[in-house]
Formats: C-alpha cells, structure tokens, sequence
C-alpha cells in the first residue's frame, strides 16, 4: 500500500503561446495540494481493456459531471477524446459542455485537463508522487481524479487520447467519477483490428464510425480494411464515386481517431478486383486437344463451361493429327459464351464453327485446345499473364497516390489456383517461382511509393508444412524475400494441437528472419487466449509486433473483439474466472442472436430482441415472463463479475455509454430487454383502455431506454412529452416491431 500525497499536477505540460505554466496550475487550482490516500485499488475497474495500474484515493471526493463543467484541451489533436467525452454526457444528461483550449475559462469550475507528460515539472512533490505511480510510455498516459478536476497526461497524442477513452467508462449514472488515480501503457505494440465487411458492409460513414470510434474505445491503434472483395464495390481496386468518398472518409476519421488505416490489396487468391474486372484474366485449366466434331451450319459447344481466353491465352484448333494449327477468322470462328465468377457450370457454353472457305471441312473432328475455369466463387487470378499485373499496379498506385497510407496489407492468402493454365506452364516457371515473382512485384511497386511503407502479408505462402496448391510454396524460398514483410500467421481454433501449431509457425517464421503478428479470430474467444500466450516470446524478444483481431463475415464473431483488445493492451491483468465467464456468455448470447459488444441500437440486436418476444408470444409466454428466463438461461449467475468489479461498481455499469465494454453489457443488454418487456406490457394495457396505468409504465420504459442509453436525453424527453397525447408506436420508441397487440 502506498501512503503518499496526492496532487495531480498538470506537470508537464507543452507550454508555448500562453502564459508561464504556474500561473496556468494556479489558475486550474492543480497547485493546491489535497490531503489524499494512494491505495492500490480493490477491484477491476470494469474499463475495457483494465488498466495497468489503478490506485484509490482515501479521503478524496469524486469528482462530479455538471452544466458548469469545462473541458480543457492544450494541444489541437487532443481535441478528439474532449470531443468524443462531450458527446457522451449530452446524449446521457442533455449537458452541452464548453471545449476550451484557455485553462483562464476553467477558473474556479470543475474541468477535465487533457494534456501532456512531455513538459517540466510543476515542482519537486509533483514529481516526487510520479516517481511513486511510475513514469508514462508510449501511448500510455496517467489520469488523476479528484473533487474539482479531472487530469489526464499523456504520453503522446495516441496517450491522450486513451486516457479520455478511459474516463468515459468511467462515468457512473449520476455523472460522478471515483477519485482514482491511473497509470496505463500497452502491452503490444501493434494492436491491430481487421475489419472485412462481406457480410457487415460498410456502405456508409456512419458504419465506418461505428467500427473506428469502437476500435479506438478499445485502445486498438491499427484498422484493416479490406472491403467488399468484389470489384464494382471494392474501395481500393474501384477507388470512385461512394467508393472512393468512403475510402478517404475511412483514412480521415482513422487519423482523427490516431488510427493506422491500413488498406487491404488483396493477392491473387482473393483477388476478385482482378478477375470481376476482367474474366479472362482467372486462372484456368488447360484442356489439350479435345476432340470436336466442328460443322459449317452451326456452332458446336466446348465440352467446358466458363472458357478465359485473350491474346495470351488463345483458343487453338488444330487437325485431328496436330499437324496443321487453323486460322481464327479464316478457318473457324468462336462464338463466345458466358465466362463469370462465380463460374457456374450452367454457365452459356462457349462454341466453335467452321467458317466456309476456310481450310476444315464440315463435319471434320478437329482438336480444340483452351483454358477453362470450374465452378467457384473463389479462383485467382492468373500470375502470369501482364493484364494482372497491369490491374494490380493501377490499383496500387491509386492507393498509395489517393490515400498515402504508411502501412498496407497485400494479402495472398488461399490461393487455391495456380500454374494450370496455358499462360503459366508456357512461362516454364513451377508455382513458387511465380508467386515469388508477384510478391517480389507488389513489394516492389509500394516501395517505389514510399520506401518506409510498412507491408503484411498472412503466412499462407510461408508455412513450414508444404499442403494443398500454395501453402508452404515460398518456405524454400524465403532467403529471396525483403525480411521488411511482416508476416501474419493465422489459426482460428482452440484444441492442444492448434497451440502447438500456432508455436510452431511463430518459431519458424520468426527463424526465417520475419517480423510477425499473431491473428486469432472471433469463432470462439479461447482463441485469442491462445494467441496472446503464444506470443508472449516474441512480444518480449521484440519479434512479434502485436496481434490482430480478424472478425470475417459472421458479424456476431465481433463481440469477442473487446477480449482481444484487452488482451493486447494490458494481458497479465487478464482474470482467467472473469474471461471464461465471458466466454460462454459470448457464445450463449450468439446462439440467440445476441452479440455481447453491439450497440443496442445495431441492426443484429435488433432483430434478436423481435425474435426473443415474437417467439415468447407464439408460445403464450408474457414478456416479462421472457425476460426472466433470458436472465436465468442465457446470462445466468453474475456473482464472479460482481465479485471481481466490486458491488457498487458492478452496480454503476448498465449505464456506461460505451458497447465494447463488455462487462456493462452483461447488464445493459437484459436491462435493455427488461425496458422493451415494460413498454409491451404497457401496450397491452392501453389496449384493454387502461390509459392511466398504460401512460405510467410507458413513462418507465422510456426512463428505462433512456438509463441504458437506448435513447438520448433528448429523445427521451420529447418522448415523455408525447405521453399521454396518443400511444406511441413501437417503430416511433424503438425503431423496430414487437407483439404489442394483445396480452
């Protein structure tokens, strides 16, 4: 137990175009000292992810939210985190707080002062209680919270940023915030979030702001974005229109958000950028000298489907012998057919005829010789020939000129097709060479952008156990790439044999000389787990760089994102009863369509919650009745969280505004239930023309929304108002349908 005085002293502040830094600290009223405790705090604090180091201050009031407060930031890209705070504490309490860059307007008002830890000392004491709690580090910070002021340093604007991320969560219901004292850093460096939305299509900047703004109140500072993998809605191989705004709206709120936006150009294996553009550039299959009976009258079909052909792939006909090659356009001529991914079988056929006057009879077998594609959505594109390589080089060139990023990611993971076409076997090069050359050539063209550009790439091509048509396929050729890739090995499952796996690619691919970053996934939340251990090594050797957290197209796979948050950020401080509790809750709540992290308000909880009361109501079951049973059966016993978080804190959850904290979720999402059961059961009573007692218990569900942050301050005043004058409908309240007609 530390036994010190407290004077959270706005230390080291930056201080140019203003007046000397006592003055300022005196007129903030930080040069006061308070008589308080610094004792190690008791419980977890419920912020996602747990600080490093939090201390309680003995003896020190909390410090209270009002219409009076001031925020004041020092430093311009600091302006973010106040504005982020603001926007709370309006939606929560109607408060419209004032964001200042002059400490003179917080005299003598309670303030929040985001700064910096990067100036002087205020003096000898200050410094000597910083000693005590502990220096910052990168993109960490400290935060002090006492009766009149909230101080928050940090390293750096990233440092800034996360401390304000922290005080968010912080707020309880009543607007108060616990004297506490905190001292944060991360574990990773690279904490990473890969966001592929073929099934959670970011089609619009309010979705791109979901996911930043959730990304960054999870301390996350590196976002992937691979988009649609189709060409006509990919941003990065299609960068106009909608597709290039949402592009460079993606990098603009990324950098507010300091955020790394790293674009995804996707390798040939996902590479539909390529082949949606042009077909004829798919890797094909080729048939040799497919006998063909070929007429004068009509056109007689290829046995295969989904032809690709071009100058570099061309159709050949040649005499039954194979010693005469006929002529396109003089001798035969190709009636094209219908060639598309995803290159359905019953795709139009492609057809040959003779042409009259040519040199093949009609009715003569002749041996047609093509490319052909079998039935798949997902077929590369081919690596030999130079209209890829044209596609390929536009699309990069676009992005490093349009977007300037300073890290990208190629991809070139499941390449299922390669080397089986006429383009590649003619090329004389086996499958490694050629993907070595194409990764040799994207390396290449990035850097000709920016030499210091910083490329990943998953670990497919580099694995040490040579299966299926690429995997391993650059192992023997590892000594030939830049040892600048990052490489991104993948494992999604949980079994020993998956651990083993995962240790055995980190050993191997770091021995190769590679930098690396672990991928878990969201199937299950163990994974993660298993990644961050595995990794713990390198992390601590400087060779691994930090783990990304990959969500794919299941978007309930996105509550397990906040797991893998804290874990990068702050891993030991992980509580293995609190994660496994959290674990299965995840999964329980997935099985009923329930995502732990989503908004309230999001599209899958939503259509949960409909489908939860519809169901109840086929089988006769009242709502509250419902919400009961969801409470027993799928959250089930809470006393290891309100054990580990404390029951006062436990208590001041269902009010956090903040989704990805997942341990106020556990109680905002029944409580959420709970409000729409009252308003169902209000609306049965307006039906029966029970108006007062239905009025009164639509007043609760509208307090209920709005304690759980459903509804704005705002919105549930108007809404309040409106009681009374004529039900309100459940699309009008809630935004979406439920039983109400009838008890």
């Amino acid at each position: 137990m530390i036994q010190e005085l407290l004077n959270p002293v706005v230390a080291r502040i930056s201080w140019f175009a203003m007046p000397g830094l006592v003055a300022v600290l005196t007129l903030l009223g930080v040069a006061e000292m308070t008589q308080a405790q610094l004792n190690a705090y008791r419980h977890r604090t419920g912020v996602l992810p747990e600080p490093q180091r939090t201390f309680s201050l003995q003896g020190e009031r909390a410090f209270q939210f009002d219409e009076q407060t001031v925020l004041v930031v020092l430093n311009e890209e600091d302006r973010i985190g106040a504005e982020l705070l603001a926007d709370d504490l309006k939606h929560r309490a109607g408060l419209a707080l004032a964001i200042v860059d002059d400490p003179a307007e917080a005299e003598g008002r309670s303030h929040v002062l985001i700064s910096r830890a990067d100036s002087e000392s205020a003096s000898s004491r200050d410094e000597r209680l910083r000693r005590q709690i502990g220096e910052t580090q990168a993109e960490g910070y400290r935060l002090f919270v006492q009766r009149n002021r909230v101080v928050i340093e940090g390293h750096d604007a990233r440092g800034a940023l996360y401390g304000v991320q922290t005080l968010r969560q912080l707020v309880r219901g009543d607007l108060s915030v616990p004297a506490l004292a905190i001292r944060d850093w991360p574990e990773m460096e690279w904490r990473m979030a890969y966001g592929n939305f073929a099934g959670r299509v970011a089609t619009s900047k309010e979705l791109i702001d979901l996911y930043l703004e959730s990304a960054s109140a999870a301390k996350m500072n590196v976002v992937i974005m691979e988009t649609l993998w189709n060409h006509h809605q990919n941003w990065w191989f299609n960068p106009t229109d909608e597709r290039r705004r949402l592009g460079e709206y993606f990098f603009k709120r990324a950098r507010e958000l300091h955020i790394e936006p790293v674009p995804l150009v996707q390798g040939p294996g996902w590479g539909y950028g390529v082949t949606d553009l042009d077909p004829m550039l798919s890797e094909g299959i080729w048939i040799e000298d497919e006998p063909v009976q070929i007429k004068v009258a009509e056109p007689t079909a290829l046995s295969k489907t989904n032809v690709v052909t071009n100058e570099h792939a061309p159709i050949i006909v040649k005499s039954e012998d194979g010693e005469t090659r006929y002529e396109e356009g003089e001798d035969f001529r190709i009636i094209r057919g219908h060639t598309v991914r995803p290159y359905h079988a019953a795709h139009e056929p492609w057809k040959v005829q003779a042409l009259e006057g040519g040199a093949i009879e009609d009715g003569q077998t002749v041996l047609v010789s093509y490319n052909h594609v079998t039935p798949h959505a997902h077929k590369a594109y081919c690596l030999s020939d130079p209209g890829s390589y044209e596609i390929v080089d536009r699309t990069i060139d676009n992005v490093m000129e349009i977007y300037q990023p300073e890290m990208v990611h190629i991809g070139h993971d499941e390449v299922w097709d390669l080397g089986t076409c006429s383009r590649c076997l003619e090329s004389g090069k086996e499958g490694g060479e050629l993907v070595l050359k194409h990764v040799l050539h994207v390396y290449e063209r990035f850097k000709s952008h920016n030499p210091d550009v910083v490329i990943l790439l998953w670990d497919d091509l580099l694995r040490h156990q040579r299966s299926g048509t690429s995997y391993g396929i650059l192992y023997e050729h590892a000594d030939e790439l830049p040892k600048d890739l990052i490489v991104c090995p993948w494992i999604y499952h949980t079994s020993d044999e998956h651990f083993q796996q995962m240790q055995e690619r980190l050993r191997h691919q770091t021995a190769m000389g590679f930098e690396v970053v672990g991928t878990p996934s969201g199937y299950w939340m163990e994974n993660n787990l298993l990644w961050y251990q595995a990794l713990q090594p390198y992390v601590a050797n400087g060779t691994a760089r930090g783990m990304m957290f990959t969500e794919w197209e299941a978007a309930l796979n996105g509550s397990n994102m906040p797991a893998a948050a804290e874990l990068m950020w702050s891993g030991r401080r992980t509580s293995r009863p609190v994660f496994d509790y959290l674990a299965a809750l995840t999964a329980r709540l997935k099985s009923q369509g329930f995502a732990l992290t989503y908004p309230l308000d999001s599209v899958r909880q939503r259509q949960a919650v409909t489908a939860l009361f519809t169901k109840a109501a086929e089988a006769g079951q009242s709502s509250v009745e419902a919400v009961k049973a969801f409470r027993t059966n799928v959250i089930g016993d809470t006393s290891i969280l309100q054990e580990a978080y404390g029951r006062t804190n436990w208590a001041n959850m269902a009010q956090s505004p903040i989704h990805v904290q997942q341990v106020a979720m556990v109680q905002r999402i029944p409580a959420f239930l709970e409000a729409v059961a009252y308003y169902i059961e209000a609306s049965h009573r307006h039906h029966r023309g029970d108006r007062r007692q239905a009025d009164e218990m639509l007043k609760e569900a509208i307090s209920r929304l709005h304690t759980v942050g459903y509804l704005s301050f705002e919105e549930a005043e108007a809404f309040r108002e409106q009681v009374g004058e004529g039900w309100i409908a459940p699309q009008d309240l809630l935004g979406f349908e439920v039983p109400v007609g009838t008890e």
